[in-house]
């Protein structure tokens, strides 16, 4: 029926109907190209993300093949270093039987019999010279204050022990390869108020003393103690029966020991 106005209300029903129908469809488009846009972001940022992973292990192959590099460059300095302290160790052992006359502290004790001489037969001084030879590869620099004559404290003391008395002297500190040089000892007995007997303990023995030697290469590394250990035999002969060697010198455990027949 047509209204007075000529208004016809199903029209105007069906007119709303398509206008909703439009707007969800819209709203549906809308939604479809939000979630094409969403996953389209997500995969670039995934891409993002995989390509920044494989820069990341990139990077980190790459640490590790400098640190692999480096730790190589360490190990053959290394190398190199040892290959050169080789090249330049002295090693001083017992030197050959002495064939002049050895100078004991400013006096001349006759040798020609062993590379050491023991001078004990004086109530004021224990004397004793050894020869040493270097038998190593470099030059050997000999430090004087650093070697001793080491014998037994005082025999009254609560615990016997070995202790290092006066220090030794030489000629000339330096011992190419092949050469020989002797070192002398001499300790002032009434200066330590003991006897030869106490400092060798021959109170307690047979008696037995040292004598270290402290050394280094030509650029004063490696530094080296080589102990001449002495015993008395009979009758009266002063023999080295071993040789020892601590590498530092202030080492508590013996490296080398050398049986002296």
């Amino acid at each position: 029926m047509r209204s007075p106005h000529g208004y016809r209300g199903p029209v105007l029903s069906d007119a709303w109907a398509i206008a909703g129908t439009v707007a969800v469809s819209a709203s549906t488009a809308v939604t479809a190209a939000m979630a094409w846009y969403t996953k389209g972001l997500a995969q670039k940022t995934s891409a993002v993300a995989a390509a920044a992973r494989q820069e990341a292990d990139a990077v980190v192959q790459q640490g590790q093949s400098v640190q692999a590099q480096a730790e190589a460059t360490v190990h053959l300095v290394e190398l190199t270093r040892k290959s050169l302290q080789a090249a330049v160790l002295p090693w001083l052992t017992l030197g050959d039987k002495y064939a002049g006359v050895v100078p004991v502290a400013g006096r001349s004790v006759s040798g020609g019999v062993a590379p050491l001489v023991v001078s004990d037969a004086r109530e004021d001084v224990l004397e004793a010279a050894i020869v040493v030879r270097n038998v190593g590869n470099g030059l050997a620099l000999i430090d004087s204050q650093s070697s001793f004559l080491v014998g037994w404290n005082h025999p009254r003391s609560a615990r016997r022990e070995m202790m290092n008395f006066n220090s030794g002297s030489v000629g000339n500190p330096v011992v190419p390869p092949g050469e020989q040089v002797t070192m002398h000892f001499g300790v002032p007995l009434p200066r330590w108020q003991i006897t030869t007997e106490g400092i060798t303990n021959q109170d307690q023995g047979d008696g037995e003393f040292a004598l270290d030697v402290v050394y280094a290469d030509a650029l004063g590394e490696q530094r080296t103690r080589v102990r001449f250990r002495i015993a008395r035999t009979p009758p009266s002969q002063w023999d080295v029966f071993s040789i020892e060697y601590y590498t530092p010198p202030d080492a508590e455990a013996t490296q080398t020991s050398v049986r002296v027949s």
